[in-house]
């Protein structure tokens, strides 16, 4: 008898296990963190490793979402099975929980009292398209900073942009359309035209004087970051070898000029120093009239008026001679 009441007890107990809801809720994991391009480390479903979001016009700690209808349709919700505890992976710091929806009953995840949403428009892992007005992705952690572009003073070019870990040379590409988020260059032209990339989870920053924006696309060929400046994506030349060289300054493509080069010093007149005269010489004269025949030589008038004054004076005393005396 007490055989067979041992069996029917282990019985009853294996048929409460396979009852929903007879035992504890389980716990499952449901978010994680995933670093994302330049936006840092996001949340992300663990399922799919999709983007998570809340909306704004939610109300923290309400219990409810406002997000109904189309808006649903549009930002589906993240949800767990009734009788699970959603958990997180390593980075969730906040509080996890769940809501039940009132339009259909399901259980949505929430965030530190909001819940989470996906977006339609994003098709795979690392998309964020859901950065929307009224709408915020979740940072479990900030981006890290990096220098990836400085200024370098290169010959006659004035100050160019160059890249920070090998000073060489960055171009732009004219039929690259400013903040389109997308690179033309491709194929061929990506191998002769390589990208300046950063890795996933840097924020690209600048050395001093470069004052124009930084930020990054993700290419669509290779999923690779690219640094872009000014919303122009930012390349190498691979014929450049060397820091400073510039052979990548080439139809529809440009160097980045942040300083224009400095003006080259003009040398100041200078004038010929005036002549001196060696002390107590009298300078010879500056030209000299030649003497007709029968003349005086043309030279110091002194000695002249001293004879002519001595020759008046013996014509005085001739004359004086030959004059009768008076009685």
């Amino acid at each position: 008898m007490k055989h067979r009441l041992a069996i029917f007890a282990a019985a009853t107990a294996l048929v409460a296990l396979a009852l929903p809801g007879s035992v504890g809720a389980a716990d499952a994991q449901v978010v994680v963190g995933r670093v994302i391009g330049a936006h840092g480390t996001l949340m992300v479903a663990s399922s799919n490793q999709m983007t998570l979001y809340t909306f704004d016009k939610d109300v923290k700690d309400s219990g409810a979402s406002t997000c109904t209808g189309q808006c649903l349709v549009n930002w589906p919700a993240l949800t767990v099975a009734a009788g699970d505890t959603p958990t997180g992976g390593a980075g969730v710091t906040g509080t996890l929980g769940t809501i039940t929806r009132t339009d259909n009953g399901a259980r949505q995840v929430t965030y530190n009292g909001l819940p989470l949403y996906f977006f339609l428009n994003d098709k795979a892992p690392g998309d964020t398209n859901g950065i929307y007005t009224n709408w915020r992705e979740i940072v479990l952690a900030a981006p890290v900073p990096t220098q990836v572009v400085a200024g370098k003073v290169i010959g006659t070019h004035g100050t160019l942009m160059v890249a920070s870990s090998n000073q060489m040379t960055v171009y732009t590409f004219d039929k690259d359309v400013k903040d389109s988020g997308a690179s033309n260059c491709t194929g061929d032209c990506l191998t002769a035209w390589p990208a300046l990339t950063v890795a996933a989870g840097q924020t690209p920053t600048g050395g001093t004087g470069v004052t124009g924006k930084l930020g990054a696309i993700t290419r669509a060929d290779n999923g690779t970051l690219q640094v872009t400046y000014d919303g122009l994506p930012l390349y190498f030349f691979f014929k450049d070898k060397v820091p400073g060289d510039t052979f990548g300054i080439y139809p529809n493509w440009r160097e980045i000029v942040l300083a224009a080069p400095a003006p080259s010093p003009t040398a100041a007149p200078t004038e010929a120093p005036a002549p001196t005269e060696a002390p107590g010489v009298t300078p010879p004269p500056t030209s000299i009239v030649p003497a007709s025949p029968g003349s005086a030589p043309v030279g110091d008038p002194i000695p002249a008026l001293l004879f002519a004054g001595i020759a008046a004076l013996g014509f005085l005393v001739a004359i004086r001679r030959l004059a009768p005396v008076r009685s």
